[in-house]
């Protein structure tokens, strides 16, 4: 069914014979009947001819209908209305002749069905072997012995959406199925090819591999590789020998700071040490003094006692003096008897208080200080809740009334920021008898005389000590 190019000689040479495409136009300036020439043995028309020239444009076909070429008519016979439609000898429109060239025709097909004046009737008309146009194209996708280029899938999608229909092959549904099939075997065949010429490639390759240029070409290419690999790594060891001084200049520099650290530590150290030393000495001297000066006063009057005249003397009676008093020994001997009712207050205990009322105090200003110094957006008092989450920010008066109405333990975590140390809050009231309100305890307004009085405090907290 396969219809070659230039098959019509006669049709041919009349279509040559005007070098001017748009000369096609006044071709009923040869002869009347020009347009519509038939030729025998195949009685193909000029439309049969143009729908398969080699250019595959469909501006011949438009001209030949502009002069006058007929695709299809209804013809009124006794009063019965007939269609005719131009067709060769073997029944095959113009449509038949384009199903048999592909995809790359189907701008002719457009044109050719544009030009009908019964669509349907052109695209389902059935030739002597009772096939369609349609018919055709399929049965020219399923030839294994096809030329055509470009496949013909397109053209029968474009066929069944127009409204042609199959005689031979059935419904579009199984014709999908069909050229789905011939379409594995064609990928198939086309990666068989493409392997075939990544084989040739190959050996083509390995062939110019053996030639003297090739060689010559592989040597200075390696060359250069060489030389730019070289370059590539003084590069690469310049910067490592960079870095790696750096380093060492870093590492060097971090050890004599330490050094100077742990020195000036160790200075600071060496230098209390001394301090308390000098103390403890002092102490001592002043202790040594003291009991000297008591044992030169208790010499004193021992010897006036003795120096009495024993004619002068009452009769002596038994005085408490019988009962020598020990001479006090250490400073603990020393200390004067507790008044009736009043014990002697535990200085340990005392100051242990003192201190921590003070280190409470130190940590309230320190949180307060975090706090004023945070951004605004951040700014307020966080706590972590029972279920150990964080909450917050929130600002001092809020805090102050949840302390205040009991909502806050004394074992609640606080922090100034989502990212500092947490505290309970009974570091922050200390055991002070005072009653603290949660104004005092959360207002972030940082008082003076509050600070002054901190410092006082530490002071004499620290010449207790």
């Amino acid at each position: 069914m396969t219809i070659e190019v230039g098959d019509d000689g006669y049709v041919e040479d009349l279509l040559e014979f005007h070098e001017d495409v748009e000369e096609y136009a006044q071709i009923a300036d040869v002869a009347p009947s020009a347009p519509n020439i038939r030729h025998a043995p195949s009685f193909a028309t000029l439309l049969h001819a143009a729908a398969k020239t080699e250019t595959a444009s469909p501006l011949l076909v438009e001209l030949l209908c502009e002069a006058g070429s007929v695709l299809d008519e209804n013809v009124e016979s006794r009063g019965r209305s007939m269609y005719w439609c131009a067709r060769d000898v073997n029944g095959n429109t113009p449509l038949h002749i384009v199903a048999t060239l592909g995809d790359r025709y189907l701008s002719i097909a457009a044109v050719l069905v544009e030009n009908s004046c019964n669509k349907l009737r052109l695209l389902n008309h059935e030739n002597v072997t009772g096939a369609t146009a349609l018919d055709v194209a399929i049965d020219n996708a399923l030839s294994a012995s096809s030329t055509a280029a470009g496949g013909f899938s397109g053209l029968i999608k474009w066929m069944f959406m127009s409204g042609g229909s199959s005689m031979l092959y059935g419904s579009k549904e199984e014709v999908d199925d069909l050229l789905a099939g011939l379409d594995a075997g064609k990928r198939r065949m086309q990666e068989i090819a493409a392997a075939r010429e990544a084989r040739r490639a190959e050996v083509e390759k390995e062939k110019l591999k053996q030639t003297t240029a090739y060689k010559l070409a592989e040597i200075r290419g390696n060359e250069g590789a060489r030389k730019k690999k070289e370059e590539e790594d003084k590069i690469i060891v310049a910067e490592r020998a960079i870095r790696e001084a750096e380093e060492e200049r870093q590492r060097v520099h971090e050890a004599k700071l330490a050094e100077e650290l742990e020195r000036a530590k160790q200075d600071k150290i060496f230098q209390r040490q001394q301090e308390r030393e000098v103390a403890r000495a002092e102490k001592r001297a002043a202790r040594h003094v003291k009991e000297k000066q008591l044992e030169e006063q208790s010499k004193a009057f021992l010897a006036q006692a003795n120096a009495v005249p024993s004619s002068a003397a009452p009769t002596p009676t038994p005085t408490p003096a019988a009962k020598e008093t020990p001479t006090p020994t250490s400073q603990e001997e020393r200390r004067p008897v507790a008044p009736p009712g009043l014990a002697l207050p535990p200085a340990s205990r005392a100051a242990a208080d003192n201190k921590t009322e003070l280190l409470s105090q130190v940590l309230q200003i320190m949180l307060k200080t975090e706090i004023a110094l945070t951004p605004e957006s951040q700014r307020g008092w966080f706590y972590y809740d029972a279920a150990d989450t964080l909450q917050g920010p929130f600002d001092g008066d809020s805090m102050a009334g949840w302390y205040d109405a009991g909502y806050l333990p004394p074992t609640l975590k606080l922090c100034s920021s989502g990212e500092g140390e947490c505290y309970p809050i009974a570091a922050f009231v200390g055991k002070s008898s005072n009653v603290v309100t949660g104004k005092e305890l959360f207002s972030t307004d940082i008082d003076q005389d509050s600070v002054r009085s901190l410092r006082d405090g530490l002071t004499t907290l620290m010449e207790t000590l």
